[in-house]
């Protein structure tokens, strides 16, 4: 489908909130609950899209329970295991919001911050994200994820010149025409996908709003393998680097 296509289909007013799943089942029902909370006292017009990655631990047959129950909730089932960020790219398309946000399942980022997300987006920004490693932000979380997640970040900074604190945060929220302008460059499935999203945002000219956020690592229920998802990252920052000059001769020439 068409860029135009997919941005005719928005409904003005309307909040589409992702939480990409894959064997989540212990925390599910309660991000699910949590978030319902957050958003339907203050807006009607919404939905919850479950994009459910081919898990193995009843996490599939959990979700459609959860969308059978309510009309807000949608539940998106790959058959084969997709990656997390391919889920998102996926989920944002269908998605019916002219707002689109996403938030990960073990809630590492409260969805307290969902409405004040939803008020900057309403605004001129583009894209607004959580910050653990804003200045101002306190995030615990265990000091192996922590070093990481400042190597991981202070390497994005030099690697691309980022204006950005905290390019891995589990909570991001964008104006659908927007995201959808930035997806075709995207080529990442898994957890770079943030990353080169950010990235692409801030040479295409975006306006980003990085949120500080309070947070104690969730429900502890992540599926992130430190040292294997760490490793893998830094070696797909090198791959995004050599793509850089032909992505930036795009955005350039207008072409997205």
């Amino acid at each position: 489908m068409h860029l135009k296509q997919e941005v005719c289909k928005m409904n003005k007013n309307f909040i589409s909130i992702v939480i990409p799943v894959y064997n989540a089942a212990k925390v599910l029902e309660d991000c699910i609950r949590l978030v319902t909370a957050e958003i339907s006292p203050s807006i009607k017009d919404y939905e919850i899209i479950i994009a459910e990655d081919a898990s193995t631990d009843g996490s599939t047959e959990l979700a459609k329970k959860l969308a059978k129950e309510d009309s807000h909730i949608i539940h998106i089932h790959s058959n084969k295991k997709q990656g997390r960020g391919k889920a998102l790219t996926n989920a944002f398309k269908t998605a019916r919001g002219n707002i689109v946000m996403y938030i990960d399942a073990d809630l590492d980022i409260s969805p307290k911050y969902i409405p004040l997300f939803i008020e900057y987006l309403k605004r001129e920004y583009d894209i607004v994200f959580a910050s653990k490693r804003h200045p101002e932000a306190n995030a615990k979380s265990p000091i192996l994820r922590k070093v990481l997640s400042i190597t991981y970040n202070r390497f994005i900074r030099l690697l691309f010149k980022s204006k950005v604190y905290c390019h891995q945060g589990g909570m991001k929220g964008f104006k659908k025409e927007s995201i959808l302008k930035i997806l075709p460059y995207v080529k990442n499935n898994k957890w770079f996908w943030d990353t080169e999203v950010l990235v692409i945002a801030q040479w295409k000219g975006y306006k980003l709003k990085e949120i500080p956020v309070t947070c104690d690592y969730g429900f502890k229920g992540t599926t992130v393998s430190s040292f294997k998802d760490a490793y893998e990252m830094f070696v797909e920052a090198i791959r995004f680097k050599k793509r850089e000059p032909e992505i930036k001769a795009q955005l350039k020439n207008n072409l997205g």
